[in-house]
This record gives C-alpha cells, sequence and structure tokens, in this order.
C-alpha cells in the first residue's frame, strides 16, 4: 500500500483573493484535525492575496502547513485543481474556494468518517451565508443539509443522485473528502469550462463512487459575493465566454450521459442533461442581442441533441414524453426551433 506524507491535503486555487483568504486560511489552519497539508495554487492574480498567504505561512501557528505552488500564467480554476491533484500528497484531498470557511472540525470528522466505513469520498453539510453580513441564505435547490447515509455498492451514489430529476447532490466539488488513490486510479481530470467546471467533473466521478458516506454534520460556509461569477450571470444575462463555456459543457455532460446508457438511472441523467441544455437554450437566446449575434442559430439547436436515441427515450421506464419533447426540439430546423425557444425565452416563468 502506497505510503502518504500527510492524511489529508487541503487544496485551494487562489487568484484575486485579496479580500477574504486571510479569513479562509485562519479557518484551516485552526483545524483541530493536525496531519495535513494547506496546498494553495498561485493562479497568477493582480493583487495581494499570495503576500497575505505568505504572510500567514510566516507567522500563524501552524503556518508551515502551508505550500504554495505557482503557476507561470494564469490558468483558470480547473487547471489550478489539476496542479492540485498533481502536487497533493494527502492519502486524501480536499477542495476549497478561496472565500469559503470550514467548521474547525470539519477535516477531523469527515477523515474519521472515511476512516471506519472505508469510503472513496465523504460528503459534509454546508450553510449557505451572505459574504457581508454573515446572515444565513436560504438552501438553494434544496441542498445543504444531506442524511447520515451510507451508499456502498456500484451505482449506489450514482442512483441516489438520480432518483429523480431533482437535485439530491451538490454539483460543486468542494465540502468532499476525496480518497487521492480513488481520483487517480479513475483519471479524473478537471476540464476548463468556466462556472461549469464543478458539474462536469461530478457527472463524471460520480457513477466511479462504490463507496460514499454522506453526513448531516455542517462542516462548510459557502459565502455568496455580489461580484461572483454566478451573480453576474444571473443579473446580467450570458456574456458570450459564458454562452460558449455553456455550450461546450452540455457536449461534456452529453458525451459522459451517453457513456451510462447500459445504467438503470440513463433515463433520469438524460432528463437531467436535457433540462438543463434547455434552459441554457433559452438563457442564450433570450440574451442574444448582447452577444451581437456571435452565437448562430444552428448553435443554439445543437444545445439540445439529445444523448439517447429515439428508440432509447421509447424505452425509458421515466420521463418519456418530457424527453419526446426535448428530442422533438433537437430535429426541428434551426430556424423553427429558435422561434420556438424565443417564444418560450419571453413567457413569465421562463425569465
Amino acid at each position: 500500500m502506497k505510503e502518504y506524507p500527510c492524511s489529508v491535503t487541503i487544496g485551494i486555487p487562489v487568484y484575486n483573493a485579496e479580500k477574504y483568504v486571510e479569513r479562509c486560511l485562519i479557518s484551516v489552519l485552526n483545524q483541530t484535525f493536525t496531519d495535513l497539508e494547506i496546498l494553495l495554487v498561485d493562479d497568477c492574480g493582480t493583487d495581494n492575496s499570495i503576500l497575505r498567504a505568505e504572510a500567514l505561512a510566516k507567522t500563524y501557528a501552524n503556518g508551515n502547513k502551508i505550500r504554495i505552488c505557482h503557476h507561470d500564467r494564469n490558468r483558470g480554476v480547473a487547471e489550478a485543481r489539476n496542479t492540485i491533484l498533481d502536487e497533493a500528497k494527502g492519502k486524501y484531498i480536499y477542495f476549497m474556494d478561496s472565500d469559503d470557511c470550514i467548521s474547525e472540525d470539519a477535516i477531523e470528522k469527515l477523515y474519521n468518517k472515511a476512516e471506519t466505513t472505508d469510503a472513496e469520498t465523504v460528503w459534509g453539510s454546508f450553510v449557505n451565508k451572505e459574504f457581508e453580513t454573515e446572515r444565513v441564505l436560504p438552501a438553494i435547490n434544496g441542498l445543504g443539509k444531506y442524511p447520515d447515509l451510507e451508499l456502498f455498492g456500484e451505482d449506489q451514489l450514482a442512483l441516489y443522485g438520480c432518483q429523480d430529476i431533482k437535485e439530491h447532490l451538490q454539483q460543486s466539488i468542494w465540502n468532499i473528502l476525496y480518497r487521492s488513490d480513488f481520483l487517480h486510479k479513475n483519471n479524473l481530470r478537471f476540464e476548463q469550462h468556466g462556472s461549469f467546471d464543478d458539474g462536469i467533473f461530478q457527472a463524471a466521478m460520480q457513477p466511479l463512487v462504490k463507496r460514499a458516506v454522506l453526513m448531516s454534520a455542517c462542516t462548510y460556509y459557502y459565502y455568496h459575493r455580489p461580484d461572483s461569477l454566478t451573480h453576474v450571470v444571473n443579473r446580467k444575462g450570458f456574456r458570450i465566454e459564458e454562452a460558449i463555456n455553456a455550450i461546450e459543457a452540455i457536449d461534456c455532460h452529453r458525451r459522459i450521459c451517453k457513456s451510462l446508457a447500459e445504467k438503470e438511472y440513463f433515463d433520469c441523467r438524460s432528463t437531467k442533461v436535457m433540462k438543463e441544455a434547455f434552459y441554457i437554450a433559452v438563457g442564450i437566446i433570450k440574451h442574444r442581442d448582447e452577444m451581437n449575434g456571435q452565437v448562430s442559430n444552428k448553435q443554439v439547436k445543437g444545445i439540445m441533441k439529445h444523448p439517447a436515441t429515439l428508440l432509447q427515450i421509447i424505452q425509458f421506464h421515466h420521463y418519456r414524453m418530457l424527453n419526446l419533447f426535448f428530442y422533438l426540439l433537437s430535429v426541428l430546423p434551426s430556424c423553427v426551433f429558435v422561434r420556438i425557444i424565443g417564444l418560450m425565452a419571453h413567457r413569465k416563468q421562463l425569465m
């Protein structure tokens, strides 16, 4: 069995995080679990984030646990996380965002559960907070609090996530303790698609997990900021970069989904992919004027290409009619498709 220099690597990409990186790191440095390293990836921001981290490393208790890897240029969060995968020395890897915090006993709880159950992934619960006020915010899509649950066996985690088309597992990759050998054995890597990176990683990872544990204990505090990427996209609509990322991300989800055609949850997984594709298509059409026509009718229609064949859809046990609707949209002429989606985009319930 491979020997690891430490039990846990906490990996944190850092890019223009000067306003909040200290708070994040102090929550990590104060952990009750100490057999860990704190691996920061300097993704070449333009502020003093790394200087603040280096100051903590020199002056704070346990600061010597901080290790910094420097990129030669800004490569994006996906490549920063791949650097963490390549450089981590821990038996387990735990990803964080540089503007979030963890409870003092977060790693202790997750690690103990992983060791006692031989889990490949352990999922902690989390709380959404407002950045400026620390006010607790409502859960997004009902997510945040998991049941205490052991999901052992092939496809058990994926089946839990696809029991219906609601969100039962988070799309984000933070606050999950991953066993390093599981990640490396399956060659799991992050793809660069902007704010869609996490969801693609989760889509590829979940079907591979054979031993997962969900925990009701809250171990992570996710902070919502007015200048975050998600907030800006929701407020202003799709920018051209986000539109291209969304189109590429749906292609990735479709490819992963097609590889699961023999799984019993293929119908539910396909429906989730198509539901997301539909709302992306609606969003792009609704805001296409802001992109100066840089997304063609053909590109928008391509978003709705179904991962299943017509015969497979007819054989679905769940959501057959909804998927037939999506399939019908995908085979319409581009101009007709865009016209129909445009009408839908301006209905009140889709705004």
